[in-house]
């Protein structure tokens, strides 16, 4: 599995990819490693030199459209979750959790996102075992999670912005398109957006920052709490992309903004 997770991330796999391959069986975890093999090797070649998708899918025992399903999860959500694993947890669930126990981990979650609004599934774990609360599945932490951050209230206008993208369902001259955005994590407010391919990359946030500038122009800011320093970056790369985004970190911090990827 290691071998399979590393070839898919060759920058390094996300904390929360490998606990979540940790939680698998072994015979989930054979299959699962399997798929991603196949399937992260057929998403990255051209398409001259792959497999077609109904040899890919017949060795993995798939339907063809079964497989199209998985690749284009996979191309999404860049998680392992794509190949099967959201429901192989191993067999052994923690008991029921009490009302009590949510409500205690709902409240260090809240703290743990006072301190870093950015903070992982993984590292709230970690959190919540360091605190004694019960033990809880990794699906569980991560919905305590969704809901406080879906829940917190809203920060100062300007103060961090989100570079993130996702992949569309649609082709132009035989590449993926993928929607990248700008967004003010404070408020949730989309300040700028740019269609493009999967190709262009980092330069796909360029084209989006670009259309947030001239939003700006027009927005009408009256009554918002605005920051009072310069905005904190968070980047999302595409999983293929990480030397561009270091480069784009690199011109972020010589502008004084700092930036986490």
């Amino acid at each position: 599995m290691s071998i399979a997770l590393e070839a898919a991330w060759p920058g390094g796999v996300p904390e929360q990819e490998a606990m979540l391959a940790g939680r698998l069986s072994k015979e989930l975890r054979d299959v699962v490693a399997e798929r991603l093999r196949v399937v992260d090797g057929w998403t990255r070649e051209n398409e001259e030199d792959r497999p077609s998708a109904a040899e890919a899918a017949a060795a993995l025992g798939l339907s063809k459209q079964r497989f199209y399903a998985v690749a284009a999860e996979w191309r999404t959500s860049n998680s392992i979750a794509s190949m099967g694993a959201r429901a192989s947890e191993k067999r052994t669930r923690p008991p029921r959790l009490g009302a009590d126990v949510l409500s205690v981990a709902s409240t260090l979650i809240r703290e743990a996102l006072r301190e870093d609004p950015s903070s992982s599934v993984a590292s709230i774990e970690r959190r919540l075992i360091a605190a004694g609360v019960p033990s809880m599945s990794y699906a569980t932490v991560r919905r305590l999670l969704f809901d406080a951050k879906r829940n917190a209230p809203s920060g100062p206008f300007g103060a961090e912005l989100v570079l993130d993208s996702v992949g569309l369902d649609a082709v132009s001259d035989g590449q993926r398109m993928r929607l990248y955005v700008v967004l003010d994590r404070g408020t949730g407010c989309v300040l700028g957006a740019a269609e493009a391919t999967n190709r262009t990359g980092i330069w796909g946030y360029v084209h989006a920052a670009d259309d947030a500038r001239t939003n700006m122009d027009r927005m009408d800011l009256a009554g918002l709490s605005a920051a009072t320093e310069e905005p904190r970056v968070l980047l999302h790369p595409q999983r293929d992309d990480d030397a561009g985004g270091r480069v784009l970190e690199s011109r972020l911090a010589s502008a004084g903004m700092s930036c986490t990827m």
